[in-house]
């Protein structure tokens, strides 16, 4: 049986421009494509798998927003790797995902977060 492969578009749109606008909306906007097997998500370490890809992705598309290495200097990278986090993993919609965000800080379909890395 063939395994369905799930891609998720991320982009910076949303958080930069403060709407709740589609990852890939427009064609020169920076945006990664995460694939996975929904397989994948059936446990707890491909759970985990698929959160971190996601969160490398945010990462690499909100370089632009860190600034130094002060808290202060962090705090918009922070925001917009916790958005599109958030963003992200409500696209998705897998209870499962949702609840490993919530333990990792990050408000599922909100366009802010306690994201925290650790």
């Amino acid at each position: 049986m063939k395994s369905l492969i799930a891609l998720i578009a991320l982009s910076v749109s949303a958080f930069a421009l403060g709407t709740q606008a589609h990852a890939g909306n427009a064609a020169d906007e920076p945006s990664i494509t995460v694939k996975y097997s929904v397989r994948e998500l059936n446990s707890e370490r491909g759970i985990t798998i698929l959160y971190a890809r996601i969160e490398t992705a945010a990462g690499r598309l909100c370089e632009n927003y860190q600034f130094g290495h002060s808290p202060a200097q962090l705090n918009p990278y922070r925001r917009c790797v916790a958005s599109i986090l958030g963003r992200t993993i409500a696209t998705v919609d897998r209870p499962d995902l949702k609840a490993y965000a919530a333990t990792r800080g990050v408000l599922v379909g909100s366009l802010s977060a306690t994201h925290s890395h650790g």
